[in-house]
């Protein structure tokens, strides 16, 4: 119902914001110096790419997880604040968070540990897992859903915990089955890295500008959240649902993104800052493309979506007089 899908909502945005935010850092930070280090070629370079990805995976449970846990705790008051009217929502989001919070520490720890295989050129068998993992996951929710009209937030959730569980397993068997661990394990396990303090250092330097840069660059909507609170809770309900349809946004301009900072990052370390340069240009060009024919799309198709997402013809109203400025602002 309404109830249940602005809750959920609510849950995901939160936690983006500030898990899923602080997660990408560690692991943006992690991959830099990792990069840094195989530059150096040989057992050395993948000795010291080793270290790093142990003290990723140490920062992500040292940072992540007591974010997690301090979200268990007060979700339930922060959607209540949000949206007064409801507090049922206040009462699924609370239990539904205590579940997914699972999830979402999986992911950061997992994604900690694949990033070397990234950073070698692996990376689809990565997206190719993800993918059916995904395709799985919807599946088995359609199904339950189906099949029982008792269907909850809470199932979902489980089901959500269950496949990124086992998502996260078949990875780290996958690689150490076919040995391409091998070359990292001995600086992974060559002692405590978070007892090296120059390397912790260096770490959260680059890690903390990351953060705040990720905030000002792709939290806006969910920072505005916030600021949307005192109009109403119709008017956060909605502008938490536009939220969904931000991430898409973001999704395609940031995978690019992600995917060209690989290779950019390669040829400045090899010293051909004018590839770099070039490639970066390229990125640019087709990012305004890529959002241009995204936008006319969701123009096209807002109303519709609007009907999908929730049968509350207040909630329906309201997004659909939100659709132009959200398709405005993704192409800025």
């Amino acid at each position: 119902d309404a109830t249940s899908l602005v809750a959920f909502i609510l849950v995901s945005l939160l936690l983006r914001i500030t898990t899923e935010e602080l997660s990408g850092a560690v692991a943006d930070a992690q991959s830099t110096l990792m990069q840094e280090s195989m530059a150096q070629g040989g057992n050395l370079g993948f000795n010291l790419a080793g270290r790093f990805m142990q003290l990723g995976i140490i920062m992500q449970w040292f940072l992540v997880i007591p974010s997690l846990v301090i979200w268990a705790v007060f979700m339930h008051d922060v959607v209540e604040w949000l949206v007064p009217e409801n507090p049922e929502m206040a009462d699924l989001a609370s239990e539904y968070v205590q579940i997914i919070s699972v999830e979402y520490g999986i992911k950061a720890l997992s994604r900690s540990f694949m990033l070397a295989f990234h950073l070698t050129g692996q990376a689809q068998f990565e997206l190719n897992v993800d993918l059916c993992v995904t395709a799985l996951t919807i599946a088995a929710i359609s199904l339950s859903s189906t099949a029982s009209d008792k269907t909850t937030l809470n199932v979902i959730g489980w089901i959500q915990v269950v496949a990124a569980a086992a998502n996260a397993f078949g990875k780290v068997t996958y690689m150490f089955s076919k040995g391409q661990i091998k070359v990292y394990l001995e600086g992974f396990l060559g002692g405590v890295s978070l007892y090296e303090f120059d390397k912790v250092g260096v770490y959260l330097t680059i890690m903390f500008p990351l953060v705040l840069g990720s905030l000002m660059e792709v939290g806006e909507w969910d920072i505005l959240l916030f600021v949307v609170q005192h109009l109403g809770g119709a008017e956060t309900a909605t502008w938490a649902m536009m939220g969904i349809i931000w991430e898409v946004f973001q999704a395609f301009t940031e995978g690019l993104g992600e995917a060209s900072a690989v290779r950019v990052s390669y040829y400045l370390t090899e010293n051909l800052p004018a590839l770099a340069e070039q490639l970066a240009n390229k990125a640019v060009f087709l990012s305004i493309m890529e959002a241009i024919i995204l936008t006319a799309v969701f123009l096209m198709i807002g109303p519709n979506l609007s009907v999908a997402l929730t049968r509350d013809p207040v909630l329906q109203h309201l997004f659909n007089e939100l659709v132009p400025a959200a398709a405005l602002a993704n192409i800025a």
